[in-house]
């Protein structure tokens, strides 16, 4: 519960930063910084977190190939659509971070697993298991 609070804090302070940076017309450093901090990491991240990797280094990997592909199609889609705007990009980039974070809070908790019996694989064997043995039982039994 911890590392989901961690992970969501950071994810839509950093969308916060970002957009007060570009919308506020701050000073060039500060916008580098916001978008170095926000764009090879929180498009992606908000979305894999709602996977369940358990793989910390797999997650962050996931998470900035996602970030790249989610820019890169949102980016792409509003060129086609003659509507490129970077402002626009950047704002349904943000848009689609915050509906992953909220996403991470609304969907219902997985339950956890239920500790097993150690018997499901001689349930399963039983009942895969063929009534004969072999092809000279069948004809033996008369069919």
């Amino acid at each position: 519960m911890k590392a989901k609070l961690v992970w969501t804090l950071v994810i839509a302070a950093s969308a916060a930063a970002m957009g007060i940076a570009i919308y506020g017309n701050m000073p060039v450093p500060v916008r580098l910084l916001a978008a170095a901090c926000f764009l090879p990491f929180c498009p992606g991240m908000a979305i894999v977190r709602l996977l369940k990797i358990e793989d910390g280094v797999a997650e962050l990997a996931v998470a900035i190939a996602l970030s790249i592909a989610i820019e890169t199609i949102v980016a792409m889609a509003l060129v086609y659509a003659r509507l490129w705007s970077p402002n626009l990009v950047l704002a349904i980039i943000i848009g689609i971070t915050v509906a992953g974070t909220v996403a991470q809070w609304v969907r219902r908790p997985v339950p956890p697993k239920q500790p097993s019996d150690g018997k499901a694989a001689e349930r399963l064997v039983r009942l895969c298991k063929p009534p004969v043995r072999n092809y000279w039982e069948f004809r033996r039994r008369g069919n």
